[in-house]
């Protein structure tokens, strides 16, 4: 076949034919009397080959190396090449535009302004902590807090990390961007990224009531989280906002269920001991502040006290959190662990009784 009809079937022009020719993509072999390019069958399917892989977005020279080395009966090699470049051009252009965005977020008036948010923005996703910690310390920073957010999730140097969540402190004070980030890396797949979020939600009080969504409330999403880390950072802020404010009766009226649930998870890290006397102190915040009963608490405690499944040391936690408790079901819970099986459970139960006042009364609990 001529050029002419290898345009036509193929419907390449004659000219990118014959570029194609000059860089040794499609170059037919034969070759006519007269001295034309006369093309073959398997040169009409390269082409159409070239063709397939410029419109995936391939530039030329790419396209080259991958006739090189695929195998022409099996597209999925160069199809995962393909996705895999796509992604990476993708997440190039995302982290401009967040750039782009994060600038134009600090509504610049002049050039100069531009230029020192963009040499920041650089500075604070620097290869060098030492870089990254200087830039949020910079006392006259212009990093958005959705910046610092991104750049906390992602800091693994405990001096720079702590740089960036002060930063972020002050910057989240006027900015409703950080809870929106941090909603979405509550989400995330990566267990990391969520430990991080829930903790820079625990560490921010700025961020603790805002209109339509606040830190109370993706806390309260982050104590069903699949991984015991997140609950239980998520169940401890909530516990130390609600102990220490007026929450406790928001979270008792309008969030029952998550009143329960933060109970229940208080509760598990005593018998775990993860945490377990601040989760001990969490659950008497949690009835001093009305978002939940003695009652409650104590029969959950008693439960556990009688699963098989509960270890001894788990038992012994669970006698000790009776103790921050105060009122008859308490007397009696304890009254009748004295008793126990367990000698050090039973030793524990007579200690704590004993220090009760004598009247049984209800009343907040002691300060340690």
């Amino acid at each position: 076949m001529r050029i002419g009809e290898v345009s036509h079937r193929s419907g390449v022009s004659v000219r990118m034919l014959r570029h194609y020719d000059a860089l040794g993509l499609v170059s037919p072999q034969a070759r006519t009397a007269t001295g034309y390019r006369d093309y073959a069958e398997r040169d009409l399917r390269r082409i159409l080959h070239v063709e397939a892989l410029r419109s995936l977005g391939m530039g030329l020279a790419d396209v080259a190396e991958v006739l090189e080395d695929a195998d022409p009966h099996d597209p999925s090699a160069v199809l995962d090449e393909l996705i895999e470049r796509t992604r990476s051009r993708i997440a190039a252009e995302q982290e401009l535009l967040g750039r782009l965005e994060h600038t134009r977020s600090r509504a610049p008036e002049r050039w100069v302004d531009v230029l020192r948010t963009v040499a920041l923005l650089r500075a604070v996703r620097s290869d060098d902590p030492r870089e990254r910690q200087q830039a949020a310390l910079s006392p006259d920073s212009t990093l958005p807090a959705s910046a610092l957010v991104e750049a906390a999730l992602a800091e693994d140097e405990t001096n720079t990390a702590g740089a960036v969540r002060w930063a972020l402190a002050r910057a989240a004070a006027y900015d409703d961007a950080p809870l929106a980030l941090l909603e979405e890396a509550l989400g995330s797949a990566s267990v990391q990224e969520r430990r991080r979020a829930v903790g820079l939600l625990a560490d921010l009080p700025a961020l603790a009531d805002r209109p339509g969504r606040d830190a109370m409330t993706l806390l309260v999403r982050a104590l069903v989280d699949t991984d015991a880390e997140v609950r239980s950072r998520a169940a401890r802020a909530l516990a130390s906002r609600i102990g220490g404010s007026t929450d406790g009766a928001r979270v008792g009226s309008d969030r029952a269920e998550a009143a329960v649930v933060l109970r229940d998870e208080l509760v598990r890290m005593i018998v775990d001991g993860d945490h377990d006397v601040e989760a001990a102190e969490g659950l008497a915040g949690l009835v001093a502040a009305g978002a939940a009963t003695t009652s409650a608490v104590v029969d959950v405690l008693s439960q556990h006290m009688r699963d098989g499944d509960t270890s001894s040391a788990g038992r012994q936690r669970a006698v000790q959190a009776l103790g921050e408790l105060r009122g008859p079901r308490v007397r009696e819970a304890l009254s009748a662990l004295t008793d126990d099986a367990d000698p050090v459970v039973a030793r524990i139960a007579a200690y704590v009784a004993g220090r009760l006042p004598p009247d049984g009364s209800e009343f907040a609990p002691r300060c340690r």
